[in-house]
């Protein structure tokens, strides 16, 4: 299989999306694309696989190749049920071959060409597997953590269920390119588990928009940049990326600082000749000054850009109220049913001020509808969700059900405590909106438009106890980093619902777990609580998981339990600490090597990347006696 890129350009309404992007994608390959939001990286997906004409260049794709695509979000269907949406491609096949078997037994002088189409049909067929479809359709909805059968209606399903459905019928089709947009938004903890072991092992081409950074450094081999609408393609994992993005940048900065140099003694220079040709007037001198011209011309356009790591990140900081009590949450006796369904039965939870707790559970567990509640009806007075009386709550919530669509931004931030529209733009302007944006209205908005609108709203309200449903939702890398060290410097109470595990190894120092109706908690970040729940938490499908990547982060396979006793089991924690160790250590030096180039010390920037080199290979080492 191949897929070749030629030369493709996009643009929307005259402004340019992609310029001149050339790459090719072939069997085998397990590519991560990443960029900043709106760069183009769903265009170029679309234009891959068809659903875009490109606005100028080609997409040349081998006779005979499958591509099966998984947008964000899925269209509404006609299909009735789940099974009849999954199974669409496999029955659709079945349809085609039994009207040709019809068509073969009837007299004809077509029979060649029946039999040829036939014979393709057929090979798709078998190709995926369509014999045992239904089988494979049941195991797959346990898997993807959807208790439903194939006879369920879709209309009963959530938004983000059906989600997880586009993703099923992709899968059960077994394309020779599978191609997924942020396939991890609407999938639970053992669905990612499972998730990146099967890509690990799919059989044929792997291509995913992502901005879960574990996810790329598990999946993929490959990166694809976007940046400025041009393609960089880089060999390895995300953090093999990163790591080169780093050092790249610190040198092309002292090439920069060298050139600039040269410039400047190369200006003074030429000013030195035009003063002494306008004294003098000698021909020779004006003869010199236009060479010395020349060469400085020259060497402006050979000098490098200044470089840079990426776009200016958001510029995010909590101001808070003091807080005069211990207490900043208490949940007693918290119960919650939606008819025969029980969410919660008689649940318990005290957050401490300044506490940082992380809210993990399945998809459908009531993660989301407990923070509802103690938003909305929570207050020291409540006799089950009890919020400290000093407490002053900022919401970021999924759904903008508690915003009118038809409300502005500007008149959304003076509520939450603005006084002025030159202090909101002064918020919203760190958080990359332009002065056009207040006028808005959130309808319109998207969703990481509508997560940072409420990151600021916080901001304005000065809240101490930050309540956030998803938060790095919809928001690229930079954007997410940004939000983990504002939160990060934040002295404040966190209580946050996330599904990347990155965001809450950097924020939560508690887990709180959804079990059983109850809440249970586990000190320690979520790598800890991985470690300790992953095996019983994972699907079977997640058993699987490469070891080298997923380890430690995501807990040893059921087939290695034996190794959490016996002789060897002291070893084994040894080396689970040391890891754990070494992740933390490599994201100190990747975090200093990004302030070395912030302020121009390439010098520093090159130790730091020396120092994170040698934990990278003492990183890979112990992944690789993990594993053995």
């Amino acid at each position: 299989m191949r897929i070749q890129i030629n030369n493709v350009s996009h643009d929307y309404a005259g402004t340019p999306v992609l310029t001149g992007i050339t790459a090719a994608i072939t069997s085998g390959m397990r590519i991560g694309i990443v960029g900043a939001n709106g760069c183009g990286k769903t265009t170029l997906v679309r234009i891959i696989t068809g659903d875009l004409a490109p606005a100028g260049g080609s997409v040349s794709v081998e006779p005979g190749t499958r591509v099966g695509y998984v947008a964000q979000s899925m269209h509404t269907t006609d299909a009735g049920t789940v099974g009849d949406y999954l199974l669409a491609d496999i029955l659709a096949l079945r349809v085609r071959l039994r009207d040709l078997e019809h068509a073969m037994a009837e007299p004809t002088d077509r029979l060649d060409r029946i039999l040829g189409e036939y014979e393709r049909a057929r090979e798709r067929y078998d190709a995926a597997y369509g014999d045992t479809a239904e089988e494979r359709t049941e195991r797959l909805l346990g898997e993807l953590g959807l208790s439903v059968g194939l006879d369920n209606a879709i209309a009963t399903l959530s938004g983000g269920e059906q989600n997880v459905l586009a993703l099923g019928r992709a899968v059960i089709a077994l394309p020779d390119l599978l191609v997924l947009d942020e396939p991890g938004n609407h999938l639970d903890f053992a669905g990612l588990a499972w998730l990146e072991s099967y890509l690990r092992g799919y059989p044929g081409a792997v291509c995913v928009i992502s901005h879960n950074r574990y996810l790329l450094d598990r999946v993929a081999e490959t990166i694809w940049e976007i940046e400025a609408g041009r393609l960089t393609e880089y060999t390895g994992n995300f953090s093999d990326y990163r790591f080169s993005r780093l050092t790249k940048a610190l040198s092309d900065q002292a090439q920069h600082a060298v050139e600039q140099r040269k410039l400047e003694r190369l200006e003074e220079l030429v000013r030195t000749f035009e003063e002494r040709a306008r004294v003098t007037g000698d021909p020779k001198w004006g003869k010199r000054l236009r060479a010395r011209r020349t060469q400085l011309h020259k060497a402006r356009e050979a000098a490098i850009d200044e470089p840079s790591i990426g776009d200016d990140p958001m510029r995010i900081a909590f101001r808070h109220a003091a807080v005069k009590s211990d207490i900043a949450v208490e949940i007693r006796g918290y119960s919650k049913r939606f008819g025969d369904r029980v969410l919660f039965g008689d649940a318990s939870l005290t957050v401490h001020v300044g506490d940082r707790v992380g809210i993990v559970g399945p998809n459908g567990s009531g993660k989301t509808t407990l923070l509802d509640e103690l938003v909305t009806t929570g207050s020291w007075d409540h006799p089950h969700l009890r919020i400290g009386p000093s407490m002053r709550v900022g919401y970021c919530a999924q759904q903008r059900g508690r915003l009118s669509e038809s409300t502005t931004v500007i008149d959304a931030m003076l509520s939450a405590g603005s006084f002025t529209r030159n202090e909101v733009f002064g918020v919203l302007s760190r958080l990359r909106f332009v002065w056009e944006d207040l006028d808005r209205a959130i309808g319109t908005l998207s969703g990481g438009e509508w997560n940072r609108v409420q990151l600021a709203i916080a901001i304005i309200a000065r809240a101490n106890l930050l309540i956030l449903d998803e938060p790095t939702n919809h928001l690229d890398i930079p954007s997410r980093e940004a939000v983990e060290q504002a939160l990060d410097d934040f002295d404040g109470t966190i209580i946050t619902v996330s599904h990347d595990r990155y965001f809450l190894d950097a924020v939560a120092t508690t887990i709180v777990e959804l079990v059983d109706e109850s809440l249970v908690v586990h000190d320690g970040g979520f790598t800890e609580f991985w470690i300790e729940r992953g095996p019983r938490l994972a699907t079977t499908g997640s058993a699987t998981i490469d070891r080298r990547r997923t380890a430690v982060k995501a807990g040893k396979p059921a087939t290695t339990a034996n190794r959490t006793s016996g002789p060897g089991a002291h070893d084994g924690a040894a080396t689970e600490s040391e890891i754990i160790a070494l992740e933390a250590r490599r994201g100190q030096i990747e975090e200093l090597m990004a302030q070395a180039f912030a302020v121009g010390d390439y010098r520093a920037g090159r130790r730091h990347g020396s120092d994170l080199e040698q934990v990278r290979k003492r990183i890979d080492e112990l992944y690789e006696r993990w594993g053995t």
